[in-house]
């Protein structure tokens, strides 16, 4: 008998999870692509007795991977059939959520619908054998294999035409719903019965096979006994948290607000005097009772994604002392650290800070209310640090960047999402070789967009503490007038870049501009002038230590707006 190290690999991912109208989709998404890897590591386990590498068994979010050590002969049929049975058995489970989901839902089963599941999935599987190679070795060929394998992939398709699932776009829709507007038949679609609740079809949405399985997963989860949150909260529901904490601890009669049914976008509609929205009992209820203990409330939230930095550095053993020494234990302990930290993440994101889609250890996804946004990111970058201990390995930290979305509740979700990746691989993990840093997109309900990244600390202090200090003095001391003046002043004078030019403007006369503006600025409140001046010299000093940490000036700058907006927004907190 001989050992072979096993790779394999369920996508898509990320077209999968953020193919999504509604928060409860994308939840659904990281959950199926979940269960998908646990029954690959049941099977490998139960059937093959293979050793697990990667990731942890004992996280809730499981990655798209699975890395393990089994014994064979080395036949390469053996090994063949092998493969084929753990794919079958993913396939298998795939098939099995949408039977379950039919016929929870009790519909009739398109002709269309097994082609289509049978279809999406591609997975991806290698082997290779450790005999005279060791472990780094294997594992630096079987993932340079699987990377050739990806590469030169043939994709199998439906030849379809015809009206395409409001979800995903890409596959024909085979259910709809109508809607009272526009009462139409889609050709070749099952028409749903009207009394399925919207949140399984909303009226005009017309569902594909892979839209209808994530619409529908509590079905099958449901089943199997197995946890899932059929409630999971929608992005209006994840901006009012706060308050709904705040109505709570004011009258104990409201502690389970989050968990009822009633429209809360007719809170939004309320506020802002649309009168011809549908009457919602509870709802108006609410409203009344945040006028009664004077309780305001934001329209934004916060998405927020984080990836470790360099994970197939590390993965490889590019990153430890002796990079042939003992990778196979590396492997184990990373596992372990990465699931212990998983768990801790999950605990973090809770109402009424937010709620977590997923968190696999190097990964993580999760909603934010905004009066929480700036300690949510800050705890779980202090408590990576903490949790994921490779010190018996090497001397260099496993860092993670982060994107971060901020917007309003009525912006396509999907455009969010994008937003979020774009904040984090196109702009944290770009910002420099050590990465380590996180970006903020700032999406405005006018259209307007804004973006800033820097680095998690700047001269060791954490830049989410430096960035609450100023939004204290903005919201308690200093007018934010020093502000717009001091745009109008240097915007003009930065180049294509976003930088000033150092022959013209030096540090040093941006320090004199800021501290004459912002001695100019009024006080919030009547103070003595030694206290004033106190004042200011603390946000001077917190406003340069931004500065001197920025690596562009159109990212103070735009941090300094996010700073107003944030002020303005948040609604308890800094």
């Amino acid at each position: 008998m001989s050992r072979q190290l096993f790779l394999l690999t369920v996508t898509p991912v990320q077209a999968f999870i953020a193919a999504s109208r509604k928060t409860q989709d994308l939840y659904a998404g990281s959950r199926i692509l979940s269960r998908l890897c646990l029954t690959a590591i049941h099977t490998i386990k139960s059937r093959y007795q293979a050793q697990i590498m990667y990731p942890s068994e004992n996280i809730d979010s499981l990655p798209n991977r699975v890395l393990a050590l089994v014994e064979s002969d080395g036949d390469r049929e053996k090994l063949m059939s092998m493969g084929r049975d753990i794919e079958d058995a993913i396939r298998g489970e795939f098939a099995d959520m949408a039977d379950a989901v039919i016929r929870g839902l009790g519909l009739e089963v398109h002709s269309d619908l097994r082609a289509q599941i049978e279809q999406y999935l591609q997975i991806y599987w290698v082997f290779c054998p450790l005999d005279g190679k060791t472990y780094a070795e294997a594992y630096r060929e079987i993932t340079a294999v699987m990377g050739a394998i990806k590469n030169t992939k043939i994709f199998g398709q439906l030849a379809e035409a015809g009206r395409k699932c409001s979800v995903t776009g890409e596959q024909n829709a085979l259910y709809y719903k109508n809607d009272p507007k526009r009462n139409r038949a889609i050709a070749g679609a099952i028409r749903v019965p009207d009394d399925i609740p919207d949140k399984y079809f909303a009226p005009g949405e017309a569902l594909g096979g892979i839209a209808l399985v994530k619409r529908g997963a509590d079905k099958f989860f449901e089943r199997k006994n197995k946890e899932y949150n059929s409630r999971f909260p929608s992005t209006s529901r994840v901006a009012l948290m706060d308050a709904f904490h705040r109505l709570a601890e004011a009258d104990s009669n409201y502690k389970n607000i989050l968990n009822e049914d009633f429209d809360e976008q007719y809170i939004y509609r309320k506020k802002y005097g649309n009168e011809t929205v549908k009457y919602d009992a509870r709802a108006d209820e609410i409203y009344k009772q945040f006028d009664k203990y004077n309780i305001d409330f934001t329209s934004y939230y916060a998405v927020l994604l984080f990836d470790g930095d360099s994970m197939g550095e590390w993965l490889s053993g590019a990153k430890l002392e002796n990079k042939n020494k003992d990778l196979q234990a590396f492997h184990w302990r990373l596992s372990e650290e990465l699931g212990k930290f998983a768990k801790q993440a999950e605990s973090v994101l809770v109402p009424p800070r937010g709620i977590t889609v997923y968190a696999g250890g190097d990964d993580f996804l999760g909603f934010v209310n905004l009066s929480h946004l700036l300690d949510v990111m800050k705890t779980l970058r202090e408590s990576f640090d903490r949790s994921v201990d490779l010190s018996e390995f090497t001397d260099q930290k496993l860092t993670f960047s982060a994107g971060i979305a901020i917007a309003h509740y009525k912006i396509p979700l999907s455009e969010v999402l994008a937003w979020a990746r774009k904040m984090m691989e196109g702009e944290a993990k770009k910002l420099d070789t050590e990465k380590d840093a996180f970006g903020i997109a700032l999406l405005r309900h006018s259209g307007e967009i804004s973006k800033t990244v820097y680095k998690w600390k700047a001269d060791h202090e954490w830049t989410t503490d430096l960035l609450k200090k100023l939004i204290h003095h903005l919201r308690h001391d200093i007018s934010s007038t020093f502000n717009k003046t001091f745009h109008l002043e240097f915007r003009p004078l930065m180049n294509e870049k976003g930088q000033l030019d150092p022959a013209k403007i030096s540090d040093e006369m941006v320090r004199l501009e800021l501290k004459r503006l912002i001695r100019r600025a009024e006080p919030k409140r009547r103070v003595s002038q030694e206290e004033h001046v106190q004042k200011t010299e603390a946000l001077l000093e917190t406003l340069w230590n931004l500065y001197l940490s920025g690596r562009s000036f159109e990212h103070f700058l735009s941090l300094l707006d996010l700073a107003l907006f944030l002020e303005r927004e948040m609604k308890s907190g800094a």
